[in-house]
């Protein structure tokens, strides 16, 4: 989980984390004012992100690392119902999600509006782990090059040096 540490206040949860920061740290750019033309679309995907769309692809992970798990006695019964519970609701909603970002990304280039905001940092995890597990594919092509996008942005570099890693989703 994501925490940070501000003299006595010890602080979880990355979206408070955020505004936190930006409430200590007043950024127009990152976090559109209330008023602003895509403050709505903003508060939507800034909330979507750890709300709807992290979740869903984390509970894609569990079921893929369930159904590799499994003792073999067990296994076509689990795999049953866990190809039901992502074929009735996880698959459903990624696909509606995705749909939606896509049209979104389509009339302006970041999820908050004209310049990248915090809904932008809040998805690349998730946006990042849909690219990976193939659920953004050619029909995403708005989607795709938001990514894009992300990766090229000078701050999002700096962060992906000091974190160190390939890559910021680790996929079973």
């Amino acid at each position: 989980p994501s925490v940070i540490t501000d003299g006595d206040l010890v602080l979880a949860e990355t979206n408070a984390i955020i505004d936190y920061l930006l409430d200590r740290y007043p950024n127009d750019r990152l976090r559109p004012p209330a008023g602003a033309p895509h403050r709505a679309r903003y508060l939507f995907w800034y909330h979507t992100g750890q709300g709807t769309l992290t979740p869903l692809m984390l509970n894609e992970t569990f079921f893929t690392l369930i159904r590799q798990r499994v003792p073999f006695l067990f296994k076509p019964l689990v795999v049953l119902v866990l190809n039901r519970a992502a074929d009735g609701f996880l698959k459903p909603r990624l696909r509606r999600l995705l749909a939606k970002a896509e049209q979104d990304l389509g009339e302006v280039p970041w999820f908050g509006g004209e310049t990248l905001t915090a809904a932008d940092i809040v998805l690349s995890y998730a946006m990042e782990s849909a690219k990976l597990k193939g659920y953004l594919t050619e029909a995403h092509p708005n989607c795709r090059a938001w990514l894009e996008r992300m990766y090229a942005d000078p701050a999002f570099q700096a962060a992906k040096a000091r974190d160190g890693r390939e890559q910021m989703v680790l996929a079973p």
